[in-house]
Protein backbone atom coordinates (compact mmCIF):
# COMPACT_ATOMS: atom_id res chain seq x y z
CA UNK A 1 0.00 0.00 0.00
CA UNK A 2 2.90 2.37 0.78
CA UNK A 3 4.47 1.72 -2.64
CA UNK A 4 1.13 2.55 -4.26
CA UNK A 5 0.90 5.85 -2.35
CA UNK A 6 4.46 6.75 -3.35
CA UNK A 7 3.78 6.02 -7.03
CA UNK A 8 0.51 8.00 -6.98
CA UNK A 9 2.37 10.90 -5.36
CA UNK A 10 5.13 10.69 -7.96
CA UNK A 11 2.66 10.63 -10.82
CA UNK A 12 0.77 13.59 -9.36
CA UNK A 13 3.97 15.63 -9.08
CA UNK A 14 5.09 14.62 -12.56
CA UNK A 15 1.74 15.50 -14.08
CA UNK A 16 1.75 18.89 -12.37
CA UNK A 17 5.19 19.53 -13.82
CA UNK A 18 4.32 18.26 -17.30
CA UNK A 19 1.12 20.26 -17.57
CA UNK A 20 2.60 23.43 -16.15
CA UNK A 21 0.62 23.14 -12.89
CA UNK A 22 2.00 24.29 -9.58
CA UNK A 23 3.81 21.51 -7.78
CA UNK A 24 6.35 21.20 -5.04
CA UNK A 25 9.32 18.89 -4.91
CA UNK A 26 9.01 15.97 -2.50
CA UNK A 27 11.34 16.01 0.47
CA UNK A 28 11.86 12.25 0.81
CA UNK A 29 15.30 10.86 0.05
CA UNK A 30 16.41 7.88 -2.04
CA UNK A 31 15.97 6.94 -5.69
CA UNK A 32 15.45 9.92 -7.99
CA UNK A 33 12.94 10.74 -10.67
CA UNK A 34 14.19 12.34 -13.86
CA UNK A 35 12.06 13.97 -16.52
CA UNK A 36 13.95 13.34 -19.78
CA UNK A 37 14.40 16.36 -22.02
CA UNK A 38 11.66 15.18 -24.39
CA UNK A 39 8.85 16.26 -22.02
CA UNK A 40 6.82 19.10 -23.52
CA UNK A 41 4.03 20.99 -21.77
CA UNK A 42 0.60 19.95 -23.00
CA UNK A 43 -2.72 21.74 -22.60
CA UNK A 44 -4.60 20.05 -19.79
CA UNK A 45 -7.72 19.55 -21.93
CA UNK A 46 -5.90 17.48 -24.54
CA UNK A 47 -5.53 13.71 -24.27
CA UNK A 48 -1.96 12.47 -24.17
CA UNK A 49 0.31 9.58 -23.26
CA UNK A 50 2.77 9.76 -20.40
CA UNK A 51 5.61 7.29 -20.89
CA UNK A 52 7.12 6.13 -17.60
CA UNK A 53 10.32 4.11 -17.43
CA UNK A 54 10.52 2.53 -13.97
CA UNK A 55 13.01 0.39 -12.13
CA UNK A 56 12.04 -3.28 -12.05
CA UNK A 57 11.46 -2.97 -8.30
CA UNK A 58 8.52 -0.63 -9.06
CA UNK A 59 6.78 -2.92 -11.56
CA UNK A 60 4.07 -4.13 -9.20
CA UNK A 61 3.38 -0.70 -7.77
CA UNK A 62 3.19 0.90 -11.22
CA UNK A 63 0.81 -1.81 -12.47
CA UNK A 64 -1.36 -1.33 -9.37
CA UNK A 65 -1.81 2.39 -9.81
CA UNK A 66 -2.02 2.59 -13.60
CA UNK A 67 -5.80 2.02 -13.98
CA UNK A 68 -6.66 4.09 -10.89
CA UNK A 69 -4.49 6.99 -12.04
CA UNK A 70 -5.94 6.95 -15.55
CA UNK A 71 -9.48 6.90 -14.09
CA UNK A 72 -8.71 9.90 -11.90
CA UNK A 73 -7.01 11.77 -14.75
CA UNK A 74 -9.21 11.46 -17.83
CA UNK A 75 -7.30 11.83 -21.10
CA UNK A 76 -4.01 10.57 -19.71
CA UNK A 77 -2.80 7.18 -20.90
CA UNK A 78 0.14 5.82 -18.91
CA UNK A 79 2.60 3.80 -20.95
CA UNK A 80 4.81 1.94 -18.49
CA UNK A 81 8.06 0.10 -19.17
CA UNK A 82 10.06 -1.56 -16.39
CA UNK A 83 13.55 -3.02 -16.43
CA UNK A 84 16.83 -2.55 -14.61
CA UNK A 85 17.68 1.11 -14.10
CA UNK A 86 20.88 0.65 -16.13
CA UNK A 87 18.97 -0.85 -19.06
CA UNK A 88 16.39 1.95 -18.98
CA UNK A 89 19.11 4.62 -18.82
CA UNK A 90 20.76 3.08 -21.88
CA UNK A 91 17.46 3.01 -23.77
CA UNK A 92 16.81 6.69 -23.01
CA UNK A 93 20.40 7.56 -23.96
CA UNK A 94 19.87 5.80 -27.29
CA UNK A 95 16.75 7.84 -28.02
CA UNK A 96 13.85 5.89 -26.52
CA UNK A 97 11.06 8.34 -25.70
CA UNK A 98 10.40 8.61 -21.96
CA UNK A 99 8.63 11.33 -20.03
CA UNK A 100 9.62 10.08 -16.58
CA UNK A 101 12.46 7.84 -15.41
CA UNK A 102 11.99 6.28 -11.97
CA UNK A 103 15.43 4.86 -11.18
CA UNK A 104 16.54 2.59 -8.35
CA UNK A 105 19.73 4.59 -7.93
CA UNK A 106 21.18 8.05 -8.39
CA UNK A 107 23.95 7.14 -10.84
CA UNK A 108 21.77 6.39 -13.87
CA UNK A 109 19.69 9.59 -13.72
CA UNK A 110 22.90 11.58 -13.17
CA UNK A 111 24.27 10.14 -16.43
CA UNK A 112 21.23 11.46 -18.31
CA UNK A 113 21.47 14.88 -16.67
CA UNK A 114 25.21 15.10 -17.33
CA UNK A 115 24.63 14.32 -21.02
CA UNK A 116 21.90 16.96 -21.29
CA UNK A 117 19.22 14.32 -21.86
CA UNK A 118 16.99 15.36 -18.94
CA UNK A 119 15.30 18.55 -17.86
CA UNK A 120 16.50 19.74 -14.48
CA UNK A 121 18.10 17.77 -11.70
CA UNK A 122 16.88 14.39 -10.40
CA UNK A 123 14.30 14.58 -7.61
CA UNK A 124 14.53 11.98 -4.86
CA UNK A 125 11.17 10.42 -4.02
CA UNK A 126 11.75 7.01 -2.40
CA UNK A 127 14.28 4.59 -0.96
CA UNK A 128 15.09 0.95 -1.60
CA UNK A 129 15.95 -1.54 1.10
CA UNK A 130 18.04 -4.66 0.72
CA UNK A 131 16.22 -7.80 1.75
CA UNK A 132 17.80 -11.20 2.31
CA UNK A 133 15.63 -14.07 1.12
CA UNK A 134 16.42 -17.67 1.98
CA UNK A 135 14.69 -20.89 0.94
CA UNK A 136 11.75 -21.84 3.18
CA UNK A 137 13.74 -24.73 4.63
CA UNK A 138 16.77 -22.42 5.20
CA UNK A 139 19.32 -25.24 4.73
CA UNK A 140 22.26 -22.87 5.34
CA UNK A 141 20.68 -21.68 8.61
CA UNK A 142 21.02 -18.00 7.74
CA UNK A 143 20.01 -16.04 10.85
CA UNK A 144 22.25 -12.96 10.82
CA UNK A 145 24.14 -10.92 8.21
CA UNK A 146 27.37 -12.60 9.37
CA UNK A 147 25.94 -15.94 8.22
CA UNK A 148 26.16 -14.67 4.63
CA UNK A 149 29.93 -15.06 4.85
CA UNK A 150 29.85 -18.77 5.77
CA UNK A 151 31.74 -21.05 3.39
CA UNK A 152 29.53 -22.34 0.56
CA UNK A 153 26.95 -19.55 0.79
CA UNK A 154 26.04 -18.06 -2.58
CA UNK A 155 24.64 -14.56 -2.90
CA UNK A 156 22.61 -14.14 -6.05
CA UNK A 157 21.86 -10.71 -7.48
CA UNK A 158 21.31 -9.21 -10.91
CA UNK A 159 24.01 -7.99 -13.34
CA UNK A 160 26.95 -5.86 -12.23
CA UNK A 161 25.39 -2.61 -13.51
CA UNK A 162 22.03 -3.19 -11.81
CA UNK A 163 21.61 -1.08 -8.65
CA UNK A 164 20.56 -3.99 -6.42
CA UNK A 165 23.81 -5.81 -7.24
CA UNK A 166 25.81 -2.70 -6.34
CA UNK A 167 23.89 -2.36 -3.07
CA UNK A 168 24.47 -6.03 -2.20
CA UNK A 169 28.21 -5.67 -2.88
CA UNK A 170 28.36 -2.55 -0.71
CA UNK A 171 26.65 -4.44 2.11
CA UNK A 172 29.03 -7.39 1.91
CA UNK A 173 32.05 -5.04 1.74
CA UNK A 174 30.85 -3.09 4.80
CA UNK A 175 30.16 -6.27 6.75
CA UNK A 176 33.69 -7.46 5.97
CA UNK A 177 35.02 -4.30 7.70
CA UNK A 178 33.09 -5.04 10.93
CA UNK A 179 34.80 -6.68 13.88
CA UNK A 180 33.88 -10.35 14.14
CA UNK A 181 32.72 -10.69 10.55
CA UNK A 182 34.66 -12.87 8.12
CA UNK A 183 36.49 -11.08 5.30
Amino acid sequence: MMARAVVVGILTLVMAACTGGAGTSPTATGAPVVAPATVAPTASSEAFELTIYGAASLKGALEEVEAAYEAMNQGIDLVIATDSSAALETQIEQGAPADVFLSADTANPKKLVDKGLADGAPVTVARNELTVIVPKENPAEIQTPADLAKPGIKIIAAGDEVPISKYAKQLVDKLAEEAGYPT
